[in-house]
């Protein structure tokens, strides 16, 4: 029989593992059916169990085409200039209790699962804790009444669903539930890159929000772009930048595949081999974001200037 030996003294050997990553972001991708932003598309997770089909409510057939089964469980949503959020199974009849006018310039997110664990009560949950959150942050809705009158008792559990409901409409483009009172029937998606973090967002043009009375404007290697800050942090560059084609060292990977996924809102520009444009907004969670995307290169946001009436002044760090 061999001989087994164990440790010599008394020390206690402790198997070392790696400590977990609480602070990893939940992450999706989006999948686009169509070209357009505002086609037949869908957003999902590998960290969660549900995903989301979204595309204007006229082409509701080819939506549905998209689900499981007519027997599996969904929540869905209606947005026009109102929201109706419904639950039911794959055949349910979406906006029935919905204007016509308001149905013909909708969009429709549809929430489903593969899982059996989405069933008709959490399906029912999940539709009662998003009527009460848009209802709360004084979102119009089509919806008469609010589920259990809004007294609903929380559920950790479902709590999850909920939070992962609201992360993939985001990504498919559901704005209501990142403000007060949005209305936009026009969605606007974030960038359909192998990661989604949510911080950089393409707008079509006739969806940019007003600017207020102070304009940034980039000053870099002959790249030209305006921009705008928004609640402190939050900056807007306008439709019609200059970028960069070429990312230069010291690009994080992050960053590299959001300049990857703006790669389709690109226009040419005559006489120029180095950059391109794009034909639409962005919503950029912080300025020197918008810096790296623009121009490629590593850079925060000394490359802005303020916009005065005598030619602009550095912007302050």
């Amino acid at each position: 029989m061999a001989d087994l030996k164990g440790p010599t003294d008394d020390t206690v050997v402790f198997q070392q593992y790696p400590l977990l990553d609480r602070e990893l972001p939940f992450v999706a991708t989006i999948e686009f059916l169509d070209t357009s932003l505002c086609g037949l598309r869908r957003s999902q997770s590998m960290g969660g169990i549900l995903a989301v089909v979204a595309a204007p409510f006229l082409q509701l057939d080819r939506l549905k085409a998209q689900l499981p089964s007519a027997s599996s469980n969904i929540c869905y949503l209606v947005h026009g200039s109102v929201v109706y959020v419904g639950q039911g199974n794959g055949d349910r009849k979406i906006g029935e209790r919905v204007a016509a006018e308001v149905l013909n310039k909708a969009q429709v997110y549809v929430l489903y699962s593969f899982d059996p664990r989405f069933h008709k009560l959490a399906a029912g949950y999940v539709e009662a804790r998003l009527v009460d959150r848009l209802h709360d942050i004084g979102v119009p809705l089509a919806n008469l009444q609010r589920p259990l009158g809004g007294n609903l008792n929380l559920d950790p559990g479902f709590e999850q669903l909920v939070r992962q409901a609201e992360f993939l409409l985001g990504v498919a483009g559901f704005r209501p539930l990142e403000g007060l009172g949005s209305t936009a029937g026009r969605p606007s998606l974030s960038l359909p890159a192998t990661r989604i973090l949510g911080d950089v967002v393409p707008i079509e043009p006739d969806q940019m929000p007003t600017p207020p009375a102070t304009l940034y404007r980039l000053r870099h290697k002959g790249l030209q772009a305006t921009g705008f800050l928004s609640g402190g942090k939050v900056f807007y560059v306008q439709p019609g930048a200059d970028y960069a084609l070429t990312a230069q060292r010291g690009m994080t990977e992050y960053n590299i595949l959001r300049r990857k996924g703006l790669e389709q809102f690109l226009e040419p520009v005559p006489g120029e081999e180095q950059h391109r444009r794009l034909r639409v907004g962005l919503r950029c969670a912080t300025l020197p974001i918008a810096s790296k995307l623009l121009t490629g290169e590593h850079i925060g946001k000394k490359a802005w200037q303020v916009v005065t009436p005598d030619g602009g002044a550095a912007l302050p760090v």
